[in-house]
């Protein structure tokens, strides 16, 4: 059955955690495999996938970009859709290991707080939970 892999009302894969994101196009290739390994609720590109694609930012410069990342994400129509059959949410994950690692303790710091309301925002902008 085609979306049923992961669709809103559970199955058999959850989240695909999307480590070290570092562009929309890493987001959105995994919406293209999910288009061609089945999970498409539409062969011609209407229809949604049945997948919630987490993008986990990790590195300093990667949580400076991650706004821009999801702003860009959030503008593609099969991705917005997605989003509806569950419940206009995306998740991200921010990597405070790799940044403070990346950056030192203060830095990693106040760039996971400067992302995290930058992120807020862009959710409150597009009308999605994040």
């Amino acid at each position: 059955m085609r979306g049923a892999a992961s669709g809103p009302n559970g199955g058999a894969v959850g989240a695909f955690i999307l480590s070290m994101t570092r562009s929309c196009d890493d987001l959105l290739a995994v919406y293209l495999l999910g288009q061609y390994s089945g999970m498409a609720t539409a062969l011609d590109g209407s229809g949604t996938i049945g997948l919630r694609v987490v993008p986990l930012f990790e590195t300093i410069a990667d949580l400076r970009a991650a706004p821009d990342i999801l702003d860009r994400l959030l503008a593609v129509s099969i991705v917005r859709r997605s989003l509806r059959d569950f419940s206009n949410r995306q998740e991200v994950m921010l990597g405070y290991s790799d940044s403070n690692k990346d950056g030192g303790f203060l830095a990693s710091n106040w760039e996971l707080n400067k992302t995290q309301r930058r992120i807020h925002a862009l959710g409150q902008k597009r009308k999605i939970k994040i």
